[in-house]
């Protein structure tokens, strides 16, 4: 009997306990959920396996730690953007990769939309949005003011892809016209920029519902956007039939100038893609020229197209991409190598890899140009002159500087030049709702009488 008492005492005592560590987990656990979920400080982490960083983007508060996962077999690389210097937060980079299995973790205590992408394979990219303490969104107005002409190009690149998210396409090249026409640097850089829109939307957009809505300026800034997207389109998809549907598709919903641009962006996207034309760019162009006529059959879709290989083309004999090598003694010899009918794209398309031969000196680039042997081409390298000349000054320009700098050309290149500059004035100036800019182009004391007249007719001309 007292042997029974002493065992329900146990068995009493038992459950009080069992009562209380119940209740304890159950106290233990709703203080767990209001602290992860209720304050969002609990542990964040991304993953990045066979399909990239997961998930894409992250959203957390200033101070706290998000870490990340390798859950491949190869290594990898977090880092902040801009590649390959990582300025965009140098601090957000483990300056070394991450093996297989392992992990980093970082501490954010900076606000932004922190960009950033593997090192190792830039293609995979993720973004950590970083709040500040007690707000629930980050505004997309926040200043890239810095001294630090790197961390300002790093800083748009982040505000344009907060804009995308928020606002898609048309949010985010509102946004590009905006910082066109109040930075001068940017304006610099734009065409990268707009690149880069054109490869995310096709990947975040295109690439998974099929659709896409591009806006009317999508071609602003040098065609920047379809050189992207198209590029990407090419690589990722190379279905003829597909690519030039799109194109098509532009023509219906923007209009004739981007399908040009279209074609234009399909022509950069197919420079490269065989490796057996590496190191040779006569045949890396013409096996580009050959599929270009592959796709398209329409004479102006396929000079546009033309126009795009012979852009890429130059732009990777000067960097070194696809190991082509540039011949600065000799910068045009591909130009001469081509069949007649190619010749003058190819010419009009080396402009820029002359700039770059001569850190785009115009007057250097003139002296180049007054010296060509082949005369009947001198004029496809004046055409863009003035173009690149108007946005390397942007925010500085000297118009009676410039009409000079037209004057040490040849006499049969001094009005060609002056339009080369004009055109690209009036495009930038209406842009930035001046629509007075050519006309002060043309009233410089630089330019005689006659010359003045010729160079308002312009006007009217471009404006057409």
């Amino acid at each position: 009997m007292i042997k029974n008492i002493h065992q329900n005492k146990k068995i009493d005592k038992l459950i009080k306990i069992s009562g209380i560590l119940f209740f304890a987990l159950i106290f233990a656990i709703i203080i767990i959920i209001l602290f992860y979920s209720g304050n969002n400080h609990g542990p964040h982490l991304v993953i990045f396996d066979r399909n990239g960083f997961e998930p894409y983007k992250i959203v957390i508060h200033k101070g706290e730690t998000v870490t990340f996962v390798n859950h491949t077999g190869g290594y990898i690389w977090p880092a902040s953007d801009m590649h390959p210097l990582h300025l965009l937060y140098p601090q957000f980079d483990p300056k070394k990769p991450i093996p297989p299995n392992g992990n980093w973790s970082f501490k954010f205590d900076r606000v932004g939309a922190w960009t950033y992408h593997n090192h190792l394979l830039t293609f995979y990219t993720g973004i950590v949005e970083v709040l500040d303490k007690n707000k629930n969104s980050l505004e997309d107005n926040y200043s890239c003011e810095s001294k630090d002409k790197q961390y300002q190009l790093a800083c748009w690149e982040s505000m344009i892809q907060v804009r995308l998210e928020q606002k898609g396409i048309t949010g985010a090249f509102d946004l590009v016209n905006k910082l066109f026409v109040t930075q001068p640097e940017f304006a610099k850089n734009c065409h990268d920029y707009v690149h880069w829109i054109g490869q995310y939307s096709y990947i975040y957009y295109y690439q998974k519902t099929g659709k896409i809505k591009v806006p009317n300026n999508a071609g602003s800034c040098g065609n920047g956007f379809y050189h992207g997207f198209m590029e990407t389109f090419v690589r990722m998809d190379p279905n003829y039939t597909d690519i030039r549907n799109f194109c098509e598709q532009i023509r219906k919903q923007v209009g004739n100038q981007s399908a040009y641009d279209c074609y234009h962006g399909i022509g950069h996207g197919l420079v490269g893609i065989d490796p057996q034309t590496w190191g040779n760019a006569k045949l890396m162009t013409e096996t580009s020229l050959k599929t270009c006529g592959d796709i398209t059959k329409e004479e102006e879709n396929f000079r546009n197209c033309e126009s795009g290989i012979f852009g890429n083309v130059a732009e990777f004999m000067y960097t070194g991409q696809y190991d082509l090598k540039i011949n600065k003694t000799d910068p045009l010899y591909l130009c001469r190598e081509m069949e007649d009918k190619y010749k003058s794209e190819c010419y009009t398309q080396m402009t820029g890899l002359i700039a770059n031969i001569y850190n785009s000196d115009i007057v250097k680039e003139i002296k180049f140009i007054n010296g060509l042997e082949d005369k009947k081409y001198a004029i496809n390298l004046v055409i863009p002159l003035g173009g690149n000349e108007m946005i390397n000054t942007l925010g500085n320009w000297d118009f009676d500087k410039e009409i000079k700098n037209c004057q040490l050309l040849t006499a049969n290149l001094y009005q060609p030049c002056l339009e080369s500059f004009l055109r690209p004035i009036i495009e930038i100036s209406a842009a930035n709702n001046d629509k007075y800019e050519g006309e002060k182009f043309c009233s410089s004391n630089a330019l005689k009488s006659e010359d003045k007249n010729y160079c308002l007719s312009l006007i009217n001309k471009i404006k057409l």
